[in-house]
């Protein structure tokens, strides 16, 4: 399974305690659905509408242990939204962000990258008509396109509450940030993650201590 640093930091900082259901849209190969199966006890339902990136999905799911509370379901968002019964307390989502584009000959590359079949629009409308009251939608966005973001949110009735930027190091801009959005105004709480130290070019600590749990392997110690 291909590990991207986006989904490691959108699983990874995504409060899911106490959650009791749990969607991730266009779940790729299935990893932020099993990165948050690890961290609750909540049923967990995967979307995607690539067939390759689902059949994928679904067997890394099949092969992991958390494949009772996890299901992978071969269909496009817009479809589910207009399907499901269920509320979601947590809806998370890694989009595409391209708009527009040269893009790559590989269809499912442009599929997970490119904004064709995702839209933000599309995605804050549906969100707002399946998410529980009280619940979330967390995503990852290229930092530039922050602005944009936040007022196609802010146009659905979404509202960011806490924000962590993202930087390759001290010395960068952010180029990356997490956000999670509610369907009621509050206080913005922002903090600010450099991945690597600028002179070793080593993973930070704050970084090991952030994604411990989903890298075993990697020494780590407190901050």
């Amino acid at each position: 399974m291909k590990v991207g640093v986006d989904s490691v930091m959108l699983g990874a900082w995504t409060n899911a305690e106490n959650m009791n259901s749990v969607l991730d849209v266009g779940t790729g190969t299935g990893l932020l659905a099993l990165m948050l199966a690890q961290k609750t006890k909540a049923q967990i339902t995967a979307i995607e509408m690539d067939e390759n990136a689902f059949n994928q999905a679904l067997e890394n799911v099949v092969a992991s242990k958390w494949a009772d509370r996890v299901e992978v379901l071969h269909i496009p968002f817009q479809e589910f939204v207009k399907k499901t019964k269920k509320r979601f307390e947590l809806i998370i989502c890694n989009p595409p962000y391209f708009s527009g584009s040269l893009k790559s000959p590989k269809k499912q590359r442009n599929t997970a990258r490119h904004d064709d079949d995702l839209k933000l629009g599309d995605l804050f409308l549906g969100a707002k008509q399946i998410l529980s009251k009280n619940g979330s939608l967390n995503l990852i966005y290229p930092y530039l396109q922050k602005e944009q973001l936040c007022s196609v949110a802010k146009q659905y009735g979404f509202y960011p509450a806490k924000v962590l930027q993202l930087k390759a190091n001290e010395k960068k801009e952010p180029y990356r940030f997490v956000v999670q959005l509610v369907l009621q105004k509050t206080d913005v709480k922002t903090k600010v993650l450099e991945i690597r130290n600028t002179e070793t070019n080593d993973y930070s600590e704050e970084f090991k201590l952030l994604t411990k749990d989903f890298y075993p392997n990697q020494p780590h110690s407190k901050i």
